[in-house]
């Protein structure tokens, strides 16, 4: 998954020096194709130092999760994605992501 930036590395950057909290939207629409299988992650994202990532929202680098396990309402009780709950839908994953080391 490509991710595509509307921001520059500056206009980031200056965000963060002036305290103002940029915050990233994530959105990831599949059929079939899960973000996390088996402990493998298959749906990453690069931060600005070019390190993998597998989350998806919140604050916790390192552990896979998206909006929906935040909120309650993934499709699988026992996924934190609704793309990793292998059921033979389109399924749909959003997520913020809020640190400013990472974005």
């Amino acid at each position: 998954m490509k991710l595509k930036w509307f921001s520059n590395i500056f206009q980031l950057d200056f965000l963060i020096l002036t305290k103002i909290l940029p915050i990233i939207s994530l959105q990831f629409k599949c059929l079939s194709a899960p973000l996390q299988l088996d402990d493998i992650d298959y749906g990453t994202w690069l931060d600005r130092d070019g390190e993998k990532q597998n989350y998806f929202d919140g604050f916790l680098p390192g552990i896979h999760k998206c909006g929906c396990a935040t909120e309650g309402t993934c499709s699988s009780p026992t996924e934190t994605c609704n793309s990793d709950s292998k059921e033979p839908i389109v399924q749909e994953d959003k997520g913020f992501n809020h640190i400013n080391k990472f974005i």
